[in-house]
This record gives structure tokens, sequence and C-alpha cells, in this order.
């Protein structure tokens, strides 16, 4: 009754036996009247194919109409195909509050984010379990607490030895000897780097990690330098990340202690925010031609048209289309159209201007 695309539920072929998705849409004539239906099937193990190398252990992909049945699911469970797994008035609410804590229907709590698919009567949903998303950050919180126990740790134990010193010069020297060994030993041992500065920022402990974290000369970082660091002098529970000539990164934190002393946590963090940049090129591009896709486009449009409008200029937006694409699926295989789409995205690539998108 309407010229909107149906989407079935989910079949098994009685002879082949594999799992499809009949699409429909009807066919007016040029006076208005009916004259038929287009139909096409889709072949779910495309779908599983591709979504089993985005979903991470735990998670899972699914693909539901807008009444909330199920149509694609990765992990596959044939089981719960076609089922409705939640209303569509749900689905709605999901997309517009954005990603949050729900329980699947395998009894697992995981993080779910929603997005509705433009100009179809479909939605995607995808989920990481709370273990999964949090790995990293607990991680993290378990070395910067031991760091810190084991900072303050090292405070309390020079400053235990240090009030030896009471007992006569041949006993102070025997204990600075204890001092610096047992410091030099403990401070080693620790994969972070530690530094307490003085009021006036002047290096009072550091241990080697300190200088290779912080990108500074062994020397310049030795009792009575002052410590330079690009996150500055400012102690507070901010953690600033700095950039070393050699390309890592380190993470930044200083806490004032009561004596007017400083404790500066120096800690490796490459690897994490080399995964954060690699998850955000993945969100911006198309995986077929690895260009970027709709989302990452809108934003470079933006920016585009934002600086035509400063400075007076011009800007070209060039629409292509590939004439006659369907035949080549139709008669050579969805594989080689594929290779077809990579061949001629890396020659538009080859083609522009660097400052082109």
């Amino acid at each position: 009754t309407t010229d909107d695309l149906f989407v079935g539920l989910p079949v098994r072929g009685a002879l082949s036996g594999q799992w499809t998705i009949a699409l429909s849409r009807r066919v007016l004539a040029a006076d208005g009247s009916f004259a038929g239906v287009v139909a096409a099937a889709l072949d779910l193990a495309y779908f599983n194919s591709f979504f089993s190398t985005l979903v991470d252990p735990g998670g899972d992909i699914e693909i539901l109409r807008a009444d909330g049945r199920l149509l694609v699911r990765q992990p596959v469970d044939e089981a719960m195909l076609g089922t409705e797994l939640i209303s569509g008035g749900e689905l709605a609410r999901l997309v517009r509050d954005g990603p949050q804590r729900r329980t699947g229907v395998d009894g697992v709590r995981r993080i779910v984010a929603v997005r509705a698919v433009s100009d179809l009567p479909i939605y995607v949903a995808a989920s990481v379990t709370l273990d999964s998303a949090l790995g990293n950050w607990r991680e993290r919180t378990r070395w910067l607490a031991a760091g810190t126990v084991l900072a303050c740790l090292v405070i309390a134990t020079l400053g235990w030895l240090l009030s030896r010193r009471l007992q006569g010069l041949a006993v102070q020297s025997a204990a600075m000897v204890q001092v610096t060994g047992l410091m030099d030993a403990m401070l080693a041992a620790i994969g972070q780097g530690i530094v307490i500065t003085d009021a006036r920022d002047r290096i009072m402990l550091a241990n080697r990690q300190a200088a290779d974290l912080s990108g500074t000369p062994p020397d310049r970082m030795r009792p009575g330098e002052n410590l330079n660091l690009p996150a500055g002098r400012k102690a507070g529970p901010a953690v600033h990340v700095i950039q070393l000539a050699d390309g890592r990164k380190t993470a930044v934190r200083r806490d004032a202690m009561p004596d007017g002393n400083t404790v500066t946590i120096l800690t490796d963090v490459t690897a994490e925010k080399a995964a954060e940049a690699k998850l955000t090129r993945l969100a911006m591009l198309d995986p077929l031609t690895e260009l970027p896709n709709r989302r990452a486009f809108l934003e470079a449009a933006e920016g585009e048209i934002n600086r035509v409008r400063r400075h007076a200029g011009r800007a070209c937006i060039a629409i292509l289309d590939i004439d006659h694409f369907k035949q080549v699926n139709d008669t050579h295989g969805h594989q080689t159209g594929d290779v077809l789409l990579r061949t001629l995205a890396d020659l538009w690539a080859e083609m522009l201007r660097s400052s082109d998108t």
C-alpha cells in the first residue's frame, strides 16, 4: 500500500539451507496503477562474514527491523533470527539517548549503541562487554595506584632512614650508604618515572625512568637541577600527555605533598594513544576502500565551507558515479565489484592534491 521498502524476516531456503532476507518494493505504472513488485534476496552469510572481523570477544553486532525483530546477528544464533528483541519505540529511544549499559538476551551486561540507517527501515546495534570496554582503564588505574603507593613507601622509607642520622657521624655515614642503595634499587624497579621536587621545583630525587620518559638528558635529572616539563609546574589531579622527540607519548601527573614538595609520576601511554588513534581512524574510514566515510566527509566539508566563507574563496564538490556498476556485480560477482571500487578509490586519491579530500 506504500512506496516504502519492505524488509522481510530471515528465512532458511528449503533446498540450499542458507538463510536469506527478502526485500520488496511495489512498482506503479505511468498512470499510477499497480504494476508489480520488485524483490531481492540478501544472503546472511555475507553479513556474518563481514561482522565477524569487527566483533570484540563478548560483544555483538545486530541488524534489526524498525519493529525490533532481529535480521542479522554476529555471533550467529539462528534461534533468535526473526524474534522481537525490543520494541520499535525502545529502539528509537536508544538512538536518541546514545550508548548505555544494558543486559543482553544472553544475560551479559554490555555497553550498547544503536543507530538508524538513513532512508531504510532498519537499525544497527553494536555492543561490547563492560570488561572489554574498561579493561585498559582498569589496567592503567592499577599501575597508577601501584606507582603512587610505591612512591609513598619510598618517601616513608627515606624519612625513617634519615632520622637515623641522630645516632652519630659514623652511623650517619653508614645509613646514607644504605639509603642510597635501597632507594636506587626500589626506584629502578618501578616501571614509571618518579621525581620528587621541592617548593622551587628543584629535583630532590629521580629514578632513571624519569629521564627516559620525559625526554630529559640524565645529567639534567639529578638532585639540584630544575625540573622542566612541557606539562608545566602546576600540581593537581589533571593528567597531561606530552610527546617525546622519538614519537612516544608520556602521561604526566603532579601531586602536591603536605610539606610543600611535589611528586611527579610519568607513565608511558604510547600504546594506549595509538589504540585510540586507530579506533578514531576506523570510525572515519570506509572499510572496503579506506576512503573517508560520510561522518569524515561532513566534518571536512564543514571546515572547508567555513574557510571559504572567511576568505571569500571558492571550493568544488565533485560527485562521481560508476556507470553500469550493477552489471559488473551481476556478471563477474561482488568480489570483482569490490576490486573495482578499491581500484577506483586508489586512482581518485592519486589524482587529488594533498590539500584536497
